[in-house]
């Protein structure tokens, strides 16, 4: 052979290997772009199908919790989900068009969740109409037969048919690069660097496929991982709120317990059995006020007097106090960072956490141990916040208390927090320590980790939010009170029981008392003519008027006549729901006598003062 037919030869190699090069690589691309197509498709049908379930799934919770405490917040939940269940179906069902099998499978779900939204629809309209049991009727008709009794079952039975689709689509995938490797190894005995030029990209599409393998798993993970927070943080936000309820109405039930029992103690006079009997029920009924503040700080719902404090000297001044409580068997440290950063939390409150997770912690070490105190300064990221629950990230004072007890399994972890839950015997604590820190640290816009294993003792950690005002908080004094000057008091109380017994309390200490049952009385009796010097009112009451609308049109009538307030919640959770400022004045239930006396005595004296001065 000549040159020109050598020449002629490499070059025609030379096109045949540019030909096979460029084959090669279209394949390539096309196949992992193709595989790419599927795979998105069906994560996007997998997905898609989860938030279809996730829907129906948070109606039925919110109208179950709807159901169970009669509180409406929980149908704005209900309604959310409701309204995005069709379109959500909607677009489940286009993205499964193009397979007739699983199309038919999305319809029979479509059918079932239809069916289901339609009874828990008319539970709902049941339950406001007052048909208590018709609704839970409705409700065990959806759960326990017809179209909606298997949701879940067809919903995992797409995601199976999907899964299994998509290992179908990754094989014949496979199979095509497999032939054109077989193709290339054919073509090989004619050309190495056609050989090597398939290695080449067969190599590169394989380490994208590790690699987008890979990516897929950890975004499998993190998902997994964030919904499981997600429905940690909403399962104690449901319990805080129906704790906070509770708690509420029995602050009323125990106003009229306190109240009752210090007006019977002038009639006992010097029988001193009676007067023991007395006191016992007054224990008693204060031991209860002390429960429902427990039950409100785990709610977030307790008042706060949150100051500027520096821990270093609170920590330190609590050390010998706390040797003394937990005994010579456990050894306390504490490990303060210098120049400690200053935070915005109640001093009263932040002493109470501390002690608390240390009585913990001392009855995790039956047999003595080690107790570490360790405060320092540190910032945390949006990732290293295990539940989001409103806090953000941020500048932190932290306070770690650490024991070298028993631990905790992974099951007591998860409840640690909850109200009521203790791994003591009974009698031996109320299960409320933890749930109380919790609900102090969330309510101070703080962070809260727990991290303990069994045989490796336990670590709680508080995360309390920096202060860079570094002068501390100013306490403001309150007036000194006149004694009661036979005024009048208008008192506005929906509860027949609490309106008595204050307007009994008020009788004994020299006042005139005028009485309304709900908002709309109370101002239909000052248009009347009544007059008042003093109005007492509830927060929450049932009725047209709201109770803001009520104060407005009473100031118009009656200018510069004080307003007290009075309700089960705290400060912060009445201007929140009720729409009042922070410089309204509240008397928190149950409060004794003394307190009410002393309150309404102060604003009385401050209206007179006031007058003097305008004339």
């Amino acid at each position: 052979m000549g040159f020109k037919g050598i020449f002629a030869a490499s070059f025609a190699l030379v096109i045949l290997l540019a030909v096979l090069t460029v084959g090669f690589a279209y394949n390539e691309l096309e196949s992992e772009t193709q595989a790419d197509l599927w795979v998105a498709h069906s994560h996007q049908v997998i997905e898609q199908n989860q938030f279809v379930l996730t829907l129906i799934q948070r109606a039925e919770s919110s109208e179950r919790a709807y159901l169970i405490s009669g509180d409406p917040q929980y149908l704005g939940a209900y309604a959310t989900a409701q309204g995005r269940l069709p379109g959500a179906q909607t677009e489940l069902t286009r993205l499964v068009s193009d397979n007739r099998d699983e199309a038919a499978r999305v319809g029979i779900l479509n059918k079932a969740i239809t069916w289901r939204a339609i009874q828990l629809q008319r539970s709902v309209q049941l339950a406001k109409s007052g048909d208590l049991a018709g609704a839970k009727a409705a409700t065990l008709i959806g759960t326990g037969g017809g179209p909606g009794a298997n949701i879940r079952q067809t919903s995992e039975a797409v995601t199976a048919s999907e899964r299994r689709l998509l290992e179908k689509r990754v094989r014949q995938a496979g199979g095509v690069s497999n032939v054109s490797l077989a193709i290339g190894l054919a073509l090989a005995a004619v050309a190495l660097l056609a050989l090597l030029t398939f290695v080449f990209y067969l190599a590169r599409a394989n380490q994208r496929l590790v690699r987008a393998m890979a990516e897929t798993e950890r975004a499998n993970a993190e998902r997994a991982r964030v919904e499981q927070r997600l429905r940690e943080a909403q399962r104690m936000e449901a319990i805080g709120q129906l704790t906070g309820g509770v708690a509420h109405d029995f602050n009323n039930l125990l106003q009229v317990i306190l109240g009752n029992l210090e007006l019977l103690e002038p009639a006992l006079g010097d029988n001193p059995d009676g007067r023991r009997r007395l006191a016992s029920a007054v224990h008693g009924a204060e031991r209860a006020a002390q429960l429902t503040r427990q039950l409100l700080a785990f709610a977030r719902r307790q008042p706060l007097s949150a100051q500027v404090i520096n821990l270093s000297n609170l920590i330190g001044e609590m050390t010998e106090i706390l040797r003394r409580t937990l005994g010579e068997g456990v050894e306390v440290s504490t490990r303060v960072t210098p120049d400690l950063w200053n935070t915005l939390a109640d001093p009263a409150q932040v002493e109470s956490a501390i002690l608390n997770l240390a009585i913990n912690a001392r009855d995790a070490m039956p047999d003595g141990g080690r107790l570490t105190i360790d405060a320092g300064n540190t910032s945390l990221e949006l990732a290293d916040l295990e539940t989001a629950g409103g806090v953000g990230p941020g500048d932190f004072v932290r306070v770690a208390v650490t024991d070298t007890g028993e631990g905790m399994t992974s099951e007591t972890r998860e409840r640690a927090f909850e109200p009521f839950f203790s791994t003591k015997s009974d009698g031996k604590g109320s299960g409320l320590g933890l749930s109380m820190v919790y609900g102090f640290v969330r309510q101070s816009k703080g962070h809260i980790r727990l991290d303990s294993a069994p045989g490796r003792g336990t670590t709680v950690t508080l995360f309390l939010p920096r202060s860079r005002d570094v002068r501390p908080s100013e306490v403001r004094a309150a007036p000194d009170a006149d004694p009661a000057s036979n005024e009048t008091i208008l008192v506005v109380e929906d509860d027949a029981n609490v309106r008595f017994t204050v307007v009994t309390i008020l009788g004994t200490l020299g006042y005139r008392c005028l009485e309304a049952g709900d908002a709309a009385s109370a101002v239909a009796l000052v248009e009347a003519g009544a007059e008042a010097d003093l109005v007492f009112t509830d927060v929450s009451m049932p009725g047209p008027m709201k109770t803001r609308d009520m104060a407005d049109r009473l100031r118009e009538l009656m200018p510069g006549v004080p307003i007290l307030f009075t309700s089960g919640y705290p400060r912060e959770e009445i201007g929140r729901d009720g729409g009042f400022d922070a410089s309204i004045d509240v008397l928190a239930k149950p409060y004794p006598r003394e307190a009410l006396a002393a309150k309404v005595a102060q604003l009385l004296a401050e209206t007179r003062r006031a007058s003097v001065r305008r004339a």
